[in-house]
């Protein structure tokens, strides 16, 4: 690891058979989501024989499972799957970031940050407001505030339908404007503390930001705006070697369109930390009415749930190996040691074809 990227990670790391990881009993909440990123890449050595579209499809599978947990009602089997799904996004990053891939799937090397993924996107503001209250009232001559780095409390709610409608409503240059202006905003007001950037720092940004949407909307709701983000990352996939025709398929439109392929994944990021926060205000009802219906505390004392309902929380349940650092799941290693046998080669794959 060079020197900038120890710099920009954070230097405390622990020595675990040779492998430096980041994340561990004492620093799961703390860590940054890009040391995380880090970690995964360590622990799931095999993700390497994986093609990206592989590891996009467990992405896939715990986001299905976790739609299917809220339709259910069934919130602890949701808990569990809020953990899944974000280590499977984690580790989905390390893929893009990974610089050994070869073939096609080079055309899907991203080398941003997760973190600067998220802040170009949401500099603790709502990327929508920003663009509705700043950037178009600036380009039609009006006088606007300075945000200074402040988070402004969205209030998409207000004007729903206008929300709703506004990749309709907008051309293509002033998205090109909201985009361009707020990715300088955020570069401005980027954080040189990186706790900032830890899950729990996350998870309370998103909620002092969209609070008012967390509490309006059902649980069902948030849960289907999450898989919407995670179709429209397959739409952006698709989209890095996909084109109209030859005359399309130009660098600068790439670029673009991988610039695209970042905000989708920031997206997806910002409605499962609401899921999660939705859980959480589920959990802290049934703790509270659990006080009530026992005020004397004639029988055994209940876990907090709420307490419990975080997305770091969910993940280091699920991912907390045997050394005390994160891990994997099923083998509870460091390292993963689970036998898996990809048929990725070319050798397995004639083996498994016949031909």
């Amino acid at each position: 690891m060079t020197g900038i990227n120890k710099l920009r990670l954070g230097v405390a790391m622990k020595i675990v058979k040779g492998k430096e990881y980041f994340v561990d009993d004492q620093s799961y909440k703390t860590c940054s989501i890009d040391q995380y990123v880090h970690d995964a890449a360590l622990i799931w050595t095999k993700d390497v024989q994986r093609p990206v579209f592989d590891v996009w499809c467990h992405v896939l599978d715990h986001a299905s499972k976790l739609g299917e947990a809220l339709r259910r009602e069934l919130y602890d089997d949701a808990g569990h799957e809020v953990g899944r799904v974000a280590v499977w996004l984690i580790s989905f990053v390390a893929k893009l970031q990974d610089e050994s891939k070869k073939g096609h799937d080079r055309l899907f090397n991203i080398t941003t940050p997760l973190s600067e993924m998220i802040w170009n996107k949401y500099p603790n503001c709502c990327h929508t407001c920003y663009g509705h209250h700043i950037v178009l009232p600036r380009h039609r001559g009006k006088s606007v505030p300075d945000w200074a780095g402040e988070l402004q409390r969205c209030d998409c709610m207000l004007r729903l339908a206008d929300v709703e409608a506004r990749s309709e409503k907008l051309t293509d240059e002033q998205k090109e404007w909201i985009r361009t202006e707020r990715r300088e905003y955020a570069r401005q007001t980027m954080p040189t503390d990186r706790a900032v950037f830890s899950l729990d720092g996350l998870e309370e940004m998103f909620y002092g930001i969209f609070q008012p949407a967390i509490f309006a909307l059902s649980v069902e709701s948030i849960g289907f705006h999450f898989l919407e983000e995670i179709g429209e990352i397959s739409q952006a996939m698709t989209g890095l070697y996909s084109f109209k025709d030859k005359y399309e398929a130009k660098q600068e439109l790439y670029e673009a369109r991988k610039l695209d392929l970042e905000g989708e994944i920031a997206d997806a990021f910002s409605w499962l930390f609401a899921v999660s926060n939705k859980l959480r205000e589920i959990f802290q009802l049934a703790d509270r009415a659990w006080d009530r219906l026992y005020p004397d505390h004639r029988v055994p004392a209940q876990p907090r749930y709420g307490e419990a309902m975080w997305v770091s929380e969910r993940i280091w349940a699920e991912y907390q190996a045997s050394e005390g650092v994160f891990g994997c799941r099923d083998c509870h290693r460091p390292k993963c040691e689970c036998d898996i046998y990809l048929v990725t080669s070319p050798p397995r794959r004639k083996s498994m074809l016949g031909s």
